[in-house]
């Protein structure tokens, strides 16, 4: 019914066009209402042919931004211009009249950093950093043994960090297990004494709604049992919304 749509759309406009059944059916979200169709625009001049096309064919268009909505505000039985794989960026900035003009998915960390030679830097929102999807989350990551001693923890605290996570690696040494070390006859009780110092009462005494990522299988499986807290892998984080 839209062949000629999306044909058109892929010939014209610089970006992405998801008319599949598989791209619908995940901008369905959970609002169970697929669009016509998904334009990705990669810029501005993009998005306006976008429009253009679309209103050429009598189709309605809405336009989803960061993507940050709660309430299903750029879900219809429209073609959906999705601005927010590619950020956009600052446009122009007043610091005098402290006003500043962005393109679509413009994030707060990128703008902060056209400001930083003035003295002004906009506070900090949950929903404008530079990944929105956890923003605000509150994190006690537990590293894994060989990883903080062969590797260092400092790419899974920046993937963190990105993630808008407000995250603490801790540091209370190891969880216990070492693989089916901690499992095995007459090592369960060694084992234990190695988590119940350190890392279980951190997680116990953690905030209502502090994640406990966990890299280690050891570590997610000794969390679980000591504290009943599901511990998510670091790659779950920033994996959730997409």
């Amino acid at each position: 019914m839209f062949d000629t749509l999306e044909r058109d759309l892929a010939v014209r406009v610089d970006g992405e066009v998801r008319f599949d059944a598989g791209s619908r059916a995940a901008y369905a979200s959970d609002y169970r209402q697929p669009p016509i169709g998904v334009a990705v625009p990669r810029s501005i001049d993009a998005a306006v042919e976008a429009v253009a096309v679309c209103r050429e064919h009598g189709v309605p268009v809405l336009s989803q931004g960061g993507g940050t909505s709660l309430a299903g505000q750029c879900r219809n039985a429209a073609v959906v211009i999705d601005r927010s794989r590619y950020r956009g960026r600052p446009v122009s900035l007043d610091t005098g009249r402290r006003r500043a003009v962005v393109e679509p998915r413009a994030c707060l960390d990128d703008l902060n950093a056209e400001l930083a030679a003035p003295p002004v830097v906009l506070r900090p929102d949950a929903f404008t950093d530079n990944f929105h999807p956890g923003a605000g989350r509150a994190a006690i990551a537990q590293p894994h043994c060989h990883q903080h001693t062969v590797w260092g923890v400092e790419a899974d605290a920046e993937v963190l960090r990105r993630a808008g996570v407000q995250a603490e690696v801790l540091d209370v040494g190891c969880c216990g297990p070492a693989g089916n070390f901690g499992f095995e006859r007459g090592r369960y009780e060694v084992s234990v004494g190695a988590a119940e110092p350190g890392l279980w009462p951190r997680v116990r005494d953690a905030g209502p709604g502090t994640t406990v990522p966990a890299d280690g299988f050891s570590c997610r499986t000794r969390i679980a049992d000591g504290t009943g807290v599901r511990a998510p892998h670091l790659a779950e984080l920033p994996a959730e919304p997409l």
